[in-house]
């Protein structure tokens, strides 16, 4: 029995698209029904354009919630493109980074180049702060040090931990908050510290909640997470499966900060351990490269292997559904192997006869109209210049970068904890 599953690999299978999980993270934390007095928010947005259809709740209306959540963050890049090219309506000419005349009849590469440039000036500008980032660094380079003495530090001969501050005898059984609380309960200006500094884990600096400017940091941070999303979104229609590993582990942090047991963070986790430890270089690059699939033809055209496993279970449901009262298990059986046959088969004989299948794909009236009022909401609104004091009441002290609020030691032990739970076999996960 056992020989029969050997060489199964365990993958993450969602019941729903695979990026529907960081959707339904970044929806929850950017919509709030009680937001309404907040301008240009998500619920803000809702009202303006009239959109009803939105929930709370994306899994009761997926498609119309993703709809809303797309065109704002688009209202959001094109309105920070604006104010990097100095431009106050979205008719007006550039009187920053404008358009070199050169270029207008100049190749395609060179205006690819320019087009480029100044999109790297509103990414620079609106989601990678350049302080944040080293502020970031700085945390984690000094938090590895902390582990490779943590690691290496020396014990008593009856395996018990010694206070690290020179000429105190106390001993700890284990390494843990009563050893830190005791060495901080010392003079911190004559303790000397045997080889390790007795520091919490510290965090980027912040301004004060009072300076802070809630309605810029909310659109900065919408931004950050509605450019991954839509990166994630494009890496899977391209089938780039190295895009996809790198954006989950930018998806790991951002789970986990949601909580620290989302089983979405844990599942980002051990997917990470498939690629990078615990299969063997061809299962990996196999692992990596089989996470969509492209049945129509064409670039950018691919859908989630998950995806594709919904569409051929409806084949299967609409197959055991005409078989009315003579459904059984036999027949469920013969319907599920013969499945991919008979799909073919009916493909091949409208193709034959010129039998046209009506298109799957839904067609939407334009979005421009309510995309240009919530351009004009913002731009009137100055939400994409820092202006210090400006508060909300719903998101009250909210935090642009979420980098801010992370915990280099408690990741570091969670990921430490996981990896010995994968070791010694205690969980699946």
């Amino acid at each position: 029995m056992v020989d029969a599953f050997t060489g199964i690999i365990l993958v993450m299978k969602f019941t729903r698209p695979s990026y529907f999980p960081l959707f339904q993270l970044c929806f929850k934390k950017f919509y709030s029904a009680s937001s309404g007095v907040d301008q240009n928010t998500l619920y803000c947005d809702r009202n303006k354009i009239n959109r009803r259809n939105i929930k709370s709740d994306v899994t009761s209306a997926y498609s119309q919630c993703r709809e809303m959540f797309v065109l704002a963050v688009k209202s959001r890049v094109v309105a920070a493109a604006m104010r990097v090219l100095g431009m106050k309506e979205v008719n007006d000419h550039p009187k920053q980074n404008s358009f070199p005349p050169s270029l207008e009849n100049g190749s395609i590469i060179a205006q690819r180049i320019y087009l480029r440039s100044v999109a790297e000036n509103v990414v620079d500008k609106y989601v990678l702060d350049s302080s944040r980032i080293n502020s970031f660094l700085d945390a984690l380079l000094s938090e590895e040090e902390q582990q490779e003495i943590q690691r290496n530090q020396v014990q008593t001969p009856d395996g018990r931990y010694p206070c690290r501050i020179v000429g105190c005898n106390k001993t700890f059984k284990f390494d843990g908050r009563s050893r830190k609380n005791h060495e901080q309960s010392h003079d911190a200006g004559e303790a000397l510290l045997r080889g390790l500094q007795v520091t919490s884990s510290t965090q980027p600096n912040r301004p004060a909640f009072s300076q802070s400017d809630d309605v810029y940091h909310y659109q900065t941070s919408l931004l950050q997470y509605g450019l991954m999303y839509l990166n994630f979104r494009d890496a899977v229609s391209e089938g780039d499966g190295a895009r996809i590993i790198r954006s989950w582990k930018f998806f790991l942090i951002y789970f986990w900060l949601s909580g620290n047991k989302s089983k979405y963070a844990l599942e980002a986790l051990f997917l990470l351990f498939q690629v990078h430890s615990l299969l063997t270089p061809r299962q990996a690059h196999r692992l990596m490269w089989n996470r969509s699939v492209n049945n129509r033809g064409g670039p950018g055209r691919n859908v989630p292997l998950d995806l594709d496993l919904q569409h051929d279970n409806r084949y299967v449901k609409e197959a055991c559904k005409k078989l009315g009262r003579n459904l059984t298990s036999c027949a469920v059986k013969r319907i599920s192997h013969s499945t991919k046959i008979a799909h073919e088969l009916i493909e091949k004989f409208d193709t034959e006869t010129k039998i046209r299948a009506r298109s799957g794909k839904h067609s939407h009236r334009s979005d421009q109209k309510d995309l240009d009022t919530l351009i004009d909401s913002l731009m009137k609104e100055d939400s994409m210049t820092e202006t210090p004091g400006r508060k909300y009441k719903h998101f009250a002290h909210f935090t642009g970068d979420p980098m801010l609020d992370m915990d280099m030691s408690s990741l570091y032990r969670w990921i430490t904890n996981h990896k010995r739970h994968i070791l010694l076999n205690r969980k699946a996960r």
